[in-house]
């Protein structure tokens, strides 16, 4: 269908994946695209990206292949991420330019999965 109902699709969805183990949100051909993480402004080595909806970075998408062969960052993991690298605005952040947060839970399910 053309279009989402997020206050009601969101709830229901929860419901179906805990009371019922029903996995809801999960692509049928595997992984197609990628949000990955693009640099808002110039950013300094050293500095912290905020996340998504912040300040230093934001979303675009990517084919999840591409992406992948690149060691583009999904913006998903970039929050709590310390730059190694100096970014010029608009540069997509790459795995290599990032000390990952360690202790962030969405990096350990992504691990998990991919």
């Amino acid at each position: 269908r053309p279009y989402h109902l997020t206050s009601i699709e969101t709830p229901l969805s929860i419901a179906r994946a805990y009371f019922y183990g029903e996995p809801t949100i999960v692509p049928d051909y595997g992984l197609i695209s990628e949000v990955i993480t693009i640099a808002k402004k110039d950013l300094k080595a050293g500095d912290a990206i905020d996340g998504i909806g912040r300040y230093t970075v934001y979303g675009l998408i990517e084919e999840y292949s591409k992406a992948k062969q690149e060691g583009l960052l999904p913006i998903g993991l970039s929050q709590g991420c310390v730059l190694k690298n100096d970014m010029e605005k608009d540069q997509p952040v790459k795995y290599n330019d990032v000390s990952l947060a360690k202790d962030s839970l969405v990096l350990k399910l992504r691990r998990s999965i991919v």
